[in-house]
């Protein structure tokens, strides 16, 4: 025993010093041990003058931000700036403010928080100099409380212009149409550090997004101008790290088959089953179940209206494709409106359903007399022609893209699974509406309770169009889908339509595998809040809100 103790005696002396530099920087690295994931989010928006375009963009981006939360398990409370009280970034686990209004004044209490909270602050876009700076801004004199805290020094906004963002060892593209970028400069690299970076030709760059000890700098709007292998997508995942909610490296990919309704070519529907059989890739197929041309538009100025009823050979198509790995979507009832132009010539497939449009580019508006019932009425109407066929569709998509927000409510209690994009709304102080869409870049539960599969990679299409200022080829499609591998759980999502040449689908989809990503079918999704896949129907509420959706639980 007494050689035992001396022998542990010499052992502790010889490592104190170790044993003591352990100690040392395990107190420096203890907090980041005990930090937790954020599970109470505060999401403040700036709101400009009334009656400027300024007073209307942050409660809509906003909902974008809530939307991209909704992958996440978190709780979250939006607000505009001027509600904020002393204290709430206390309250809450990471606080994201969207600065998207230039020079919104911040309130006395939310500058002194910000310069103060231990909690994690994301500042998206404009206005950090109003904490960064002392005194007269227009004097750009350094704020040293916000150095010292940060390790970094706001410079100035530069408008000269940096097209790509490198994230995650992936190129992404910033719209050049607004160049400006907040200019940061990291001072303190023991606090700081770049996250992603913008670069402009030959070899200028600076970073786009910055860590600075508990603040997260975001050097633009990422929501604004959003274009293929948009910068939108590397602020999508580094939520991820600013949450410190992190999901594992996963690629997934998904094809539709669009605007499949009853006259479509089943010898055509029929073969690209089989392709896809042959590349043992799952898919989806959106169907239309009633087809109308109620100006003759396409029939010699004669009326038609053929439903999938009437066509007992396009069922037995829609059968075959569920054989060859296919999954039906319901998208929309007619795809039109009544017997209108909305906007093109009334025609299944050409024209919206469920929003008014005047034109191929107007913002569009809500359809008179449009109502919770109106909507269901039409949604019902056509899945009792899909219970008459005897087929279930596993979700929905909904016509172009598009529909009121009651409409999009209704959708979201009839239907759990949506493989499309959603439309988001915001009202100016006149009652105007102005509106956004947004790509989900992940799968993610939206603010109308919608579970949308991704869809980011648009469709394929040879020549340019009404909002579409470029082809998007196989080539094209790819070349963003590469980008998006550095979302960690990102899709490559996109869409084919059934008319055109199969070999466009083939080459598509060998790409997109060829990066490593893999086809899934829909009903492989899950929630972020439910560990259950998400299929089918809805089926609460259906007594209260009187509809008749029992078939669609069936099994025939």
């Amino acid at each position: 025993m007494i050689i035992a103790s001396s022998m542990c005696w010499k052992w502790t002396r010889r490592h104190i010093v170790v044993v003591t530099a352990f100690l040392s920087c395990f107190c420096q690295i203890r907090p980041l041990l005990n930090a937790r994931p954020a599970t109470r989010v505060l999401v403040l928006y700036a709101v400009g003058t009334q009656a400027d375009d300024t007073e209307w963009t942050g409660p809509l981006y906003a909902q974008l931000v809530q939307n991209l939360l909704g992958h996440f398990e978190v709780s979250t409370t939006v607000k505009s700036l001027g509600a904020y009280r002393r204290g709430d970034l206390d309250r809450h686990d990471l606080t994201i403010y969207l600065g998207v209004v230039y020079d919104d004044p911040l309130p006395g209490d939310f500058r002194k928080d910000a310069l103060a909270t231990s909690k994690t602050l994301l500042w998206v876009d404009f206005n950090l100099w109003q904490i960064a700076w002392s005194g007269d801004a227009d004097e750009q004199a350094d704020n040293p409380a916000f150095v010292r805290r940060f390790g970094i020094r706001f410079l100035e906004m530069d408008g000269s212009g940096y097209p790509e963002i490198r994230y995650r060892g992936r190129q992404f593209r910033k719209n050049q149409n607004d160049p400006t970028l907040g200019r940061v400069s990291i001072v303190d690299p023991a606090k700081a550090h770049e996250v992603a970076v913008a670069v402009r030709p030959p070899n200028y760059a600076i970073p786009y997004i910055t860590q600075a000890a508990n603040l997260w700098y975001v050097s633009d709007n990422p929501f604004d101008d959003v274009i293929a292998c948009d910068r939108y997508f590397a602020f999508a995942d580094a939520l991820h790290d600013v949450l410190g909610i992190s999901h594992p490296e996963s690629h997934r990919a998904i094809v539709r088959i669009e605007d499949v309704h009853p006259l479509a070519s089943t010898a055509r529907l029929r073969a690209i089953g089989e392709l896809c059989e042959s590349l043992k890739v799952p898919f989806c197929v959106s169907v239309i179940p009633e087809y109308r041309d109620p100006l003759g538009s396409n029939n010699n100025g004669v009326g038609r209206v053929v439903k999938m009823t009437d066509v007992p050979e396009f069922i037995a198509a829609l059968r075959y494709l569920e054989q060859c790995g296919g999954q039906l979507l319901m998208h929309g009832y007619t795809h039109q409106l009544d017997e209108i132009p909305n906007p093109l010539n009334g025609v299944t497939a050409e024209d919206a359903e469920f929003y008014r449009k005047t034109s191929d580019t107007d913002d569009g508006l809500p359809v008179p007399g449009d109502s919770a019932k109106w909507a269901r009425g039409r949604v019902n109407a056509g899945l009792s022609l899909f219970r008459r066929s005897r087929l279930i569709p596993v979700g929905w998509n909904t016509p172009h893209y598009v529909a009121s927000v009651t409409d999009y409510l209704q959708f979201a209690r009839m239907f759990r699974l949506f493989v499309d994009r959603g439309q988001y709304y915001s009202a100016d102080s006149a009652g105007n509406l102005h509106t956004m869409d947004q790509a989900a870049p992940y799968v993610l539960t939206d603010i109308y309770g919608c579970l949308r599969v991704p869809e980011t990679l648009g469709y394929i299409h040879q020549n340019p169009g009404a909002g579409e200022p470029t082809a998007n080829m196989p080539e094209d499609i790819a070349r963003s889908a590469a980008a998006y591998m550095g979302v960690r759980d990102g899709w490559a999502g996109f869409f084919y339509h059934w008319y055109l040449d199969p070999d466009y689908l083939r080459e598509a989809v060998l790409k997109i595998k060829a990066l490593g990503y893999e086809f899934v079918p829909p009903t492989s999704v899950k929630s972020a809040r439910n560990s259950n896949n998400f299929t089918g129907l809805h089926s609460r509420n259906q007594k209260a809100e009187g509809r008749n959706d029992a078939h669609n639980r069936r099994r025939f």
